[in-house]
Order: C-alpha cells, then structure tokens, then sequence
C-alpha cells in the first residue's frame, strides 16, 4: 500500500506463529531458504500495541507461512476429544512458562477478533501457499492490506457479562496481542474442497427445473410449479450451505458463490433456452437486430426509442455475434451469463475488500441472491443487467486501485465510466451519486489525499454520464417524464385519501397469489426490516475502519433505505419502480448484513455453530422463496404453459410465432401496424415492423380494440398513428389481461375488459381486409379506412363516443413502464 494511504494510528499485531527453540530465533541458512517453510518478518510489520501507546517489537521473529506437519498457519487451537473447533482459541490466563532447553514449542501471538478479519477463510485462516496439489498457490493477503481495521471485541453468547473479553487486555480501546500456547495435537483450519459436489446437487436442481418447465410445456403447470421450488431450493442449499460453514477455503468460496449465481441463471433461462419471449429481453432484441441490419448504433425504435441511445448492450452481444460467428441467441445467452459471472464475482470481492473477510464475502452472494431482481429480471436481457455488473466491478476497481496503480487504475475507471454512461442511463446515475457521496464523506473524515483521488474518479462519471444525458435530453424528458409524473400522482392520490392503493398478493387479471407465497413476503419484508433496528443477532455491528469503512457506511444507508423501497409497492407505478431499485438497496444489504451475520456466527460457540447455521440456512431459504416471489411475480411468470390473455411469455404461443412468421415474408418491411402488448411486441422485435405506440409514435392504437364499431374517432386514430395493418388476437376476450393493459397505458379505464364484438369488428367494416388468418390470430389491411378519414377528424383527435370508454389517441406513454 502506498505510504499516503497507511493510517497513522497503531493496529492490532497480525496473527503470527513463532516457533523458538531454547529461548533463541531460529535462522534459516542461506542455502536453504529455498526449502525452508518460514518467511523472516521485520520488527516493523512485526509490532504489536503496547501500554506506553508505541510499537512493541518481536525481535528477530519467524512466522511460519506454508502448512508444517503437528502445526497450524494462521491462528492455532487446543485438541478437544470428540469436538474440532476451527474458529476458538484456548487462551491461558497465565503467561506461558519458560521452555526447558531442547523443547520445540508454538507459540501464537494474536487479535482476540482477529478470526473476523482473515480474507482467506473468514473465522478460520487457511495456509498461504495451499496444502496440496490440487491447490494453487493463493495471493498473499497481506499485499492486499497492510493494516487492520479497528474492532469492538464482540460478546460472546455465553458470556452476556462479557467477562471472557474483559480478561482481554485493551490499551488506547485496541486489545492487545496475548501470547497463547498450542501443543502438537492442532490441526488444519479448512475441511476439504466440495465445490465439485456443490456443481453436482446444483445440476440435479437445474435439472429438476428443466423437467417442471417440460411438464407446464405439456399442459401441466400445477405439475411443474410444484416441482419448480424443489428445483430452486436445491440449487440454492447447496451453495449456502458451503457458504455458512466456517471450514470452507476462500477458494471455494469463490467458486460456489460464482455457481450459486450461474446456477439461478440457468433455472430461469430454460423457461426461454431456444428463443427470448420476455417482453423487455424483446424490446433490446429489436435493438440488437436494428444494429445488424443497418450497422447503425441509432437507429429508431418504436417500443423503446431510448434503448438505442444506449447500446452497450447490444455492442457487446453483436461484437460476440462478430467475432465467434454464433447465432444471436447463442449470443445472448453468453452475455447475460458474463454480465452474472461478473456481478457475482465483483460483489465477492467487493465485500471481501470492505470486510476483510471471505466469510463474509460468501454470506453476502448468498444475501444478494435473495434479491427481487437478481433470479428474474437481472438474468434477461436488458441493459440494467450488465449496467449492474459494471457498477460493482466500477467499485471494486476504486476501492482496490492501490494494487493497479495509478495509470492502470485511471485506465480501468475510465473505461467503466465510458462503457457504462453507455449502457443505462439511471444505474449510472446511481453509481455518480454513490461516487459523489463517498466523496464528501472522505473530505468530512479529513481524509485529503483519499478525497481527491475520489473527486477525480467522480468527476470524470459526471462528465460522461451528464454529458451523454444532454445529448439525449429530449429523449429522456419524453420516456422517464410521464413516468415519473404518474409515480408522483399515483402515490399523492393513495396519500390524500383519492384513490386506494392498489389490490396486493393478486394481478390485474384476478389472479391470486398462494397463501404459503404471501407468508414468505410479508416474513421476508420484515426480517429485512427488523435487521436495520439493532435486536437479537443484529446487535453486533461489526466497525470497519479506515478509506475502506467510508463506503461501508454508505451501503449501510443503502441498507437503511429498503423499508422506503417497500413503501413503494402501495401503487402500480411506484410498485414497479421501487422493485426496480431494489437492486442498488441490497447492495448495501448484502455488504452489511453479509459481515454481520458472518461475525455473528463466528464469534459463537463451536457446539452451537452447527444449530445456528442450519437456523440461518432455514432463515435463507424463507427470504430467497420471498424475494424470488417478488420479484419474479405469480406462478405463470415463471412456468411456461398453455396461453394466457398478455402474460409476457405465456401469451407466445406457435400461432403468434406462425403469423409473425408470415408477416417477415409477406409485409413490407418496417410497416406500420397496430397490436396487443405480447403480439404486437414480437411482431416489431422478430418481424422488425413499426409498432405504433404513443411513445414512438405519438400516438396510441389502444382505442382501436375499445369499440364495437369502427366510426370517425377511430378512422381519426389510423390516420394520426398512419396504421396499415391491424392485429387481433381473439383470445384476448376470453379475460382481463395479466399485465395491466392490453395495448399500453392510457388505452383505457381499469379493468374495462374487451369482449368478442369488439375484436369481431374489422371482419364486417368496409375498407378492413383480412390478408392472415390462422385461427386465433388475424391480420387486417386498414390503409383504406385511414385515407378516408375526415380531414378535421384526422387532424385533431375527437372525444371519445359514448359506445366504449377510450384514452385520447395522442396520449404518450411508456409501451412496458420504466426500464
């Protein structure tokens, strides 16, 4: 670590094993430092607090750094007959007796809470150079921090009075290092690696995913839902429960919170393995296909016309599509799974960094995957996905810049900047705020040096986000501004007592959620709102200190800011968009609670570790099935089977797939045509035709399906929107739709729900030609009844007949809400 950037004040001696013999350091020979197993440290990095407040040293010292046979690396415990404890050390209330001449004894001089600051394994450290030859040599850790946080010694369970920590000596509030005796009978800290087995259970559980989506593919969702939990459990156990034991090497760690992750991703892509069919993952596809038809980075887009101002995405997929010569869907799916290896792998580390342990690291994946977001919608393909992943890694990056050094770390940042500036407009928004807020915090700290490299790296966010935003101002004013407006309005409507908020645990079709559902919500918001206030485990928070502890502190405020998130679900809009930011607020839920939970385990007792782990476990699986519930939405959101009225994927069907087929071979290309929300969205992303919305278009075909008759007010609206084809799928009658709208917002009131004469009356209008039929699914000509519009009418949209209640044509609004 650079010298500006070590803290003045003196820090709790590292765990370190001294091996004497006879009273005298043990120096190895020149010609066999190459075999030698020990590492001469200075008296410098060797010292220690002292009562005088100056640095004791340990002359002439050796520390043991690889795995000596009847020895421990790292922190040493007292052999128990029947019970192996890893994360306790028996300390003597005696100083240790003088060695007799000839006697080869350990001696460990250590942190009393140092267990809770190891990078390695957490509570238990693991030998630096490996223990095998299936092990790799692992970076040392002390190149990565050279100095400790400073710590309260925490209350053990046992010991309320705290009466064990107050035989602790403290001096200045550090405890002091105690020099505590091992015998021969100490063993190896980490169990053995079970990543391989922990891959094994997780592909059994994928596996049974697959078969529950096969069974609702044959017309038996009840079926494959009940064998769809079992699936995600499965997948979901198998890696907490690597990441709660306190003998699990960093290693495996990592590799298990990187499968935990892949793993999820996979239970939900088989839903879509052959095809994309979700409504946002299609809105981009449109995108994507735009670029490789035109080899334009802007070309318009009818559903989401500010998805082309922001095509990180689809750079990066058609770039894969370039260089390996995939399909796009091969391509696709090889994004999403970087953008979550990357997510993963980055929050791992991330949390490590700020915690100083891999425990810790671990607990918090495990926390994250419980989000509302990370199973759905940040495994499609959208650009907040990979925006998501490049925040972390952004923060990562500025968190660890000493190792890079200056010019590969400003590289690294700037790069992240650029590329995320380009990806999503409001996850770079978020990510300048947090930069600016750690700023400020660095400065109010008196921390200068630290505050101005922040300065810096936030400056050149704020260049290249604010900037690419004012380019694109218009566009953004156009597609978050009724957003926004309508957030306000709904939720000052709920506030004043106009209107109620919206109907819970059921959607806009009736549909309800399952009782066991709706107990693992309301349980899941309130554990995670009883773990802001300091109760039961909770107590014990853990303090980081130094440049790192600042922004530790303000994913704590993260953290604190989720009962705000759940306030939002009180209206329709609100409920989308505070499900949307839950992504950035368990951030600070997983970097906080992941330390917390983690010490709190590792500061219990080892016969009462194994309980309190598989009550965590138990805890685990309660708020994952919560979250997964939350965010993902009823059992037909993630089951494929038999067509539902505008259901995302489950409204696909193979007549859909038939008529847009035909409407590639058959229509001009980039037609202006008129459709539902599910057809009309898969007619413009794989046929690439123009879907007139009130967003892109300005104008809204909604007001086309709301009548029995087709008069002047809706010749008025094929002429404004300019529609040549309409599409009618005679199956939206058979219900209300389970997206809110048939078409878009403002179509018509709530609830109004579309009957078969309303959809039967273009096959009686003069001027409608039926050109497709297939059953379910007509395509009509309607280019006459536009041109013989009124020249008034069609110039300004009339009001509304009184046969059907209808929005004004012309009333913009976001085809699928705020992505």
């Amino acid at each position: 670590m650079p010298a500006e950037s070590r803290p003045t004040e003196t820090r709790p001696t590292e765990t370190r094993i001294i091996r004497a013999r006879s009273g005298r350091s043990r120096t190895p020979s020149a010609d066999s430092t190459a075999n030698d197993d020990t590492t001469r440290v200075s008296t410098v990095d060797n010292a220690v607090p002292t009562g005088g407040g100056g640095p004791r040293e340990h002359a002439d010292t050796t520390v043991i750094t690889e795995f000596v046979p009847g020895h421990t690396v790292g922190s040493i415990t007292h052999a128990r007959h029947g019970v192996h404890d890893n994360d306790r050390v028996e300390e003597s209330t005696q100083p240790p007796a003088a060695h007799a001449t000839g006697s080869d004894t350990t001696v460990v001089t250590r942190d009393p809470v140092a267990d809770l600051l190891e990078p390695v394994t957490g509570p238990a450290a693991e030998p630096v150079g490996g223990t095998g030859t299936s092990r790799g040599p692992l970076l040392d850790w002390r190149s990565w921090w050279s100095w400790r946080p400073r710590r309260k010694v925490p209350a053990f369970r046992d010991d309320p009075a705290g009466t064990r920590s107050a035989d602790v000596p403290v001096v200045d509030g550090h405890p002091v290092a105690r020099p505590v005796t091992a015998g021969l009978a100490s063993h190896d800290l980490t169990g053995p690696d079970r990543s391989r087995t922990v891959a094994t259970v997780m592909a059994a559980g994928v596996l049974l995913v697959a078969v529950s989506y096969a069974l609702g593919r044959r017309g038996h969702p009840d079926v494959g839902t009940a064998l769809l939990w079992p699936g995600l459990i499965t997948v979901f156990v198998a890696g907490v429960a690597r990441l709660l034991r306190t003998d699990t090497s960093r290693r495996e760690r990592l590799r298990v919170s990187v499968l935990l992750g892949v793993g999820l991703y996979f239970c939900f892509e088989l839903t879509q393995i052959a095809a994309v069919r979700e409504f946002d993952e299609l809105l981009h596809l449109r995108t994507l296909l735009d670029l490789q038809a035109t080899g334009g980075v802007f070309t318009p887009h009818p559903g989401l016309p500010v998805s082309p101002r922001f095509p990180g995405l689809e750079l990066l997929t058609n770039a894969v599509v370039q260089l390996l010569g995939v399909p796009n869907q091969v391509a696709v799916i090889g994004v999403v799974l970087l953008a979550r290896v990357l997510l993963v792998y980055g929050l791992f580390l991330l949390i490590e960094r700020l915690s100083r342990s891999a425990y810790a690291a671990g607990v918090g994946v495990a926390i994250y995957s419980c989000s509302p977001q990370f199973f759905f919608f940040n495994a499609q393909f959208a650009y907040q996905t990979l925006a998501i992943a490049l925040t972390v890694l952004l923060l990562l990056v500025v968190v660890d810049r000493a190792r890079y050094g200056r010019v590969t770390a400003g590289v690294l940042v700037v790069m992240t900047w650029i590329t995320l500036a380009l990806t999503h407009h409001i996850t770079s928004w978020i990510a300048v705020g947090l930069l600016a807020g750690w700023t400020l915090c660095a400065f109010a700290r008196r921390d200068r040096a630290d505050g101005r490299v922040l300065a810096r790296v936030t400056l050149v966010g704020l260049v290249a986000t604010v900037g690419w935003a004012l380019v694109n101002i218009s566009m953004l004013r156009d597609y978050l501004g009724p957003i926004l407006s309508e957030s306000f309005h709904q939720a000052g409507s709920v506030a004043s007592g106009e209107t109620k908020s919206r109907k819970m645990f059921t959607d806009s079709a009736g549909t309800p959620t399952p009782t066991w559902q709706i107990v693992a919500l309301l349980g899941t918001t309130l554990l995670w709102s009883v773990s802001i206030v300091p109760l039961g485990p909770f107590r014990f928070r853990p303090q980081t200190d130094g440049r790192q502890a600042t922004l530790y502190r303000l994913l704590r405020l993260m953290h604190l800011a989720f009962p705000l998130s759940m306030a939002g679900t009180v209206t329709p809009r609100t409920a989308e968009l505070s499900t949307r930011l839950s992504t950035f607020v368990y951030l600070g839920i997983a970097a906080v609670l992941g330390l917390t939970v983690a010490s709190y385990l590792a500061t219990r007792r080892a016969t009462r570790q194994g309980f309190l782990r598989r009550l965590t476990g138990a805890f685990a699986i309660f708020v994952f099935i919560g979250g997964t519930v939350l965010g993902s939405g009823a059992d037909w959101s993630r089951m494929p089977g038999p067509y539902l009225v505008i259901a995302d994927g489950r409204s696909i069907d193979p007549y859909v797939v038939a008529a847009t087929r035909w409407a590639n071979t058959e229509l001009p290309a980039g037609s202006r045509i008129a459709g539902d929300r599910e057809t009309g969205t898969w007619l413009m992303s794989i046929g690439r035709q123009w879907l007139v919305t009130g967003l892109a278009s300005g104008a809204s075909a909604g007001p086309l399906y709301f009548s029995t008759t087709l008069g002047d007010y809706e010749r008025a609206v094929i002429a404004v929107g300019r529609i040549q084809y309409v599409i009618v799928d005679t199956r939206l009658a058979d219900g209300l739709p389970h997206e809110t709208f048939y078409t878009e917002n403002g179509e018509a009131p709530m609830g109004t729900r579309l009957t078969a004469a309303m959809l039967a009356k273009f096959d009686t209008q003069r001027g409608s030609v039926k050109v497709y039929d297939n059953g379910p699914v007509k395509i009509y000509d309607v280019t006459a009844l536009g041109a013989a519009a009124p020249a008034a009418a069609a110039a300004a949209s009339p009001a509304p007949q009184a046969t059907a209640p209808r929005a004004t044509p012309a009333a913009p609004q976001p085809a699928g809400g705020a992505r």
